[in-house]
């Protein structure tokens, strides 16, 4: 499985035995604020992460966070949701930093944590 980073895109593609060739799998349009992680351990290991900028479009403009879950052959299936904690309001997260803030609140959503 690979990521490919635009300017402004994201793309996984993964490979087809079978085809002997790439396959996208997602592709997710940002707008230079979002960012996307893939998780490479633990319970959510193979998942996506991906901060959601200004979800409610409207002050103190709170970070989105949906999580997308690999499922074979050959898609991601949003499996996840939610509005943050990280606002976009004075000393604001960059779009990494809330991933980490609100992974507590991923984990215990998917059940993977009291």
């Amino acid at each position: 499985m690979g990521r490919f980073t635009g300017d402004t895109d994201e793309m996984i593609w993964a490979y087809d035995l079978a085809a002997q060739a790439f396959k996208q799998i997602l592709y997710k349009g940002f707008d230079g604020l979002e960012d996307m992680r893939f998780v490479t351990e633990g319970p959510m290991s193979g998942d996506l992460i991906v901060t959601v900028d200004n979800p409610t479009r409207h002050f103190p403009w709170p970070w989105g966070i949906d999580v997308y879950k690999f499922v074979r052959p050959d898609h991601y299936l949003k499996i996840l949701s939610f509005i943050g904690k990280a606002v976009q309001a004075g000393n604001t997260p960059a779009p990494d930093a809330v991933i980490d803030i609100d992974m507590p609140q991923i984990l215990h959503r998917l059940h993977l944590k009291n």
